[in-house]
């Protein structure tokens, strides 16, 4: 138990022994007779130490109408599991099956009277205290007791009517989070249902020896995986470094969501959240994170659905960013503010400067590679542009070629969009997930007037020449100077020999008897 072999720490040892914990817990336990291979027969070894009479007879006779899977922590994870398949191979039976954390059941879930209940306590070490306090309240008001449990002579053994031992009742896992264990008692509650199914009538021999049969190929895929450890830690190299993760799956797929996040948690002190697959497209993934999505064995009906998920996990890099900003520029623009309002507004520049620093953060890490380099320099230039950063005379050169777009925001938002439809390949659903708001319109910028432009447009100087302060300062103050009777502008800094006024661009105000 304490030798290491060739592994380099304990960790990945357990996880190698994984399969060969399942073999010992399935060892013995049944009999398939193949007689006939269309019908063959199935014969369960599990003795009244397992599976006491009362069990037995109380599932027969309908005395027993209830089934409760209580665990802590991983092996609450595998009662969650075990829950699913009891379900599974009992449905359409008068029995109700549910999963609970043990201290839920002691604190919530105990009525007085619970002869009609089988309490399946789950347990690696047979010590864990809240799972054997709910036990023993649970047996003191009646119900039955069978506890899948690794540990021999334990604590839980002495109040239950029944254990199943998993493995051979002494797996030791040397300083690391159950791993083996962990399969094992799943695999003791499959075989558990399985028999169930057999008292009940629920499944014919011939399905519980396809289920069973099915058991018995688990550790030889597991042995595969593990075998392809390099490939799996070259994937995990290149996503990794993600900060933020999160973890969903399906129906019993739920269950392996849930113990990864327990296993990122134990053993990478990541704290991420854990949801089923269709309902995690509802929470805000703006932040881009790491989404490992759990779906082997899921039935076709489903697995299309759960495809079309990823590729809405795939697809909603900065979504919801992306609308706020994209709402934002819609109600300006539909307030027929300026170029020059919507660069002086602080709250807009906040937002911009804040996704120009979210997106070139991403963008140093990668995390945009679906994206065209176009789109990604478009971006990055139209968001300076937009924060005052750069003069608006480059905008108009660098996107001269863009037809009927007349300023840098409804440029923006048009390229938002095309990043997003890049993004969102190969299903166009970003826009219905992210609600997106886009202009339907597209405005010509008004044009820039009054005494002071309107000089210089005489002059054929150009506004655009000139930056986007310098221009919003002299729209201020134009009215304060068409407000003064008697004044006449013009530019003063180069008169040509006639007096008459050059092309220069700076401005005076002359009144009657001098200049201001």
């Amino acid at each position: 138990d304490i030798d290491r072999s060739s592994y380099p720490h304990f960790f990945l040892k357990e996880i190698s022994e994984s399969s060969l914990s399942i073999k010992r817990t399935l060892r013995g336990k049944y009999r398939i007779s193949v007689t006939d291979p269309s019908s063959p027969r199935v014969s369960f070894n599990l003795g009244k130490d397992m599976v006491p009479e009362t069990v037995c007879n109380g599932l027969r006779n309908g005395d027993i109408r209830k089934i409760i899977v209580i665990g802590h922590g991983t092996a609450a994870v595998a009662g969650q599991a075990v829950a699913d398949a009891l379900s599974h191979y009992l449905k359409d039976t008068p029995v109700n099956i549910m999963s609970r954390v043990a201290s839920e059941l002691s604190g919530f879930g105990l009525k007085e009277d619970l002869t009609d209940t089988l309490i399946i306590p789950i347990t690696q070490s047979g010590t864990t205290t809240d799972t054997n306090r709910a036990v023993a309240m649970a047996r003191e008001r009646g119900a039955q007791i069978i506890s899948i449990v690794n540990r021999r002579q334990s604590d839980i053994t002495t109040k239950s009517h029944g254990v199943f031992y998993t493995s051979d009742g002494r797996d030791i896992e040397m300083s690391v989070a159950s791993t083996k264990a962990f399969y094992a008692q799943i695999v003791a509650g499959q075989v558990l249902g399985l028999f169930f199914a057999q008292i009940l009538g629920s499944r014919t021999d011939n399905d519980i020896a396809r289920a069973l049969t099915n058991l018995e190929s688990a550790p030889q895929l597991m042995d595969r995986i593990f075998e392809h450890r390099d490939s799996i830690a070259a994937s995990v190299k290149a996503t990794a470094g993600k900060k933020y993760w999160a973890i969903v799956g399906s129906g019993p797929n739920k269950a392996a969501a849930d113990e990864i996040r327990i296993k990122l948690s134990e053993l990478c002190y990541k704290t991420i959240s854990s949801d089923i697959v269709e309902n995690k497209k509802h929470i805000d993934l703006s932040a881009e994170p790491l989404i490992l999505v759990c779906a082997s064995g899921n039935p076709d009906s489903v697995l299309e659905d759960v495809v079309k998920d990823a590729a809405i996990f795939r697809a909603h890099k900065a979504a919801v960013i992306r609308n706020r900003l994209s709402n934002e520029l819609t109600l300006r623009m539909l307030s027929r503010l300026s170029i020059l309002d919507m660069i002086a507004d602080a709250a807009l520049h906040r937002m911009i400067n804040q996704f120009y620093s979210l997106f070139n953060t991403h963008r140093q890490n990668d995390a945009f590679t679906e994206l065209s380099s176009r789109t990604i320099v478009d971006l990055l230039l139209l968001l300076k542009y937009t924060a005052g950063r750069l003069p608006l005379r480059d905008f108009y050169q660098d996107f001269k070629n863009e037809k009927g777009l007349f300023s840098p925001f409804e440029l923006l938002d048009v390229t938002l969009g095309k990043a997003i439809d890049e993004l969102a390949r190969p299903i166009d659903a970003i826009r219905h997930q992210a609600k997106t708001v886009t202009v339907g319109t597209s405005r010509k910028e008004k044009e820039l007037a009054g005494i002071v432009f309107d000089l210089m447009d005489s002059l054929d100087f150009s506004a655009k020449n000139l930056t986007h302060r310098d221009i919003l300062t002299i729209n201020r103050i134009q009215p304060a100077i068409a407000a003064v009777r008697g004044y006449t502008i013009y530019d003063i800094s180069g008169l040509d020999e006639q007096g008459n006024p050059s092309t220069n661009s700076m401005i005076a105000v002359h009144a009657r008897g001098g200049v201001a």
